[in-house]
């Protein structure tokens, strides 16, 4: 049997980086929710200089800390998340990046 395919990667925190950054910012619903986020906060930008944009009171000074505070948690959770799985690799393996190879054989 020849090998056809042969894939060799390293577990470092760059490979981290990509699997986090996939899961907190690159899935449909995540952006769908970003996008949300994004138009709600604009809206808010826009009601503290055209008032009257929202039927009810000026309600952007509740709006705009909470959705601030939300955007700080989503990318300190991020960070935490890929400074997690890197040492957990590393406690796994004794300090050292986890070797991974697959080979496909025709």
């Amino acid at each position: 049997m020849d090998i056809l395919f042969e894939n060799r990667y390293e577990r470092t925190k760059d490979f981290h980086k990509e699997i986090c950054s996939y899961s907190f910012f690159k899935r449909p619903l995540m952006i769908a929710v970003y996008i949300v986020l994004a138009l709600i906060f604009i809206l808010c930008i826009l009601s503290l200089v055209f008032t009257g944009i929202y039927p009810f009171d000026n309600t952007a000074g509740f709006y705009l800390p909470f959705l601030a505070i939300v955007m700080v948690v989503i990318i300190v959770r991020y960070v935490r998340a890929v400074e997690i799985s890197h040492k957990r690799d590393l406690e796994i393996n004794n300090g050292k990046p986890e070797e991974s190879q697959r080979l496909i054989f025709s």
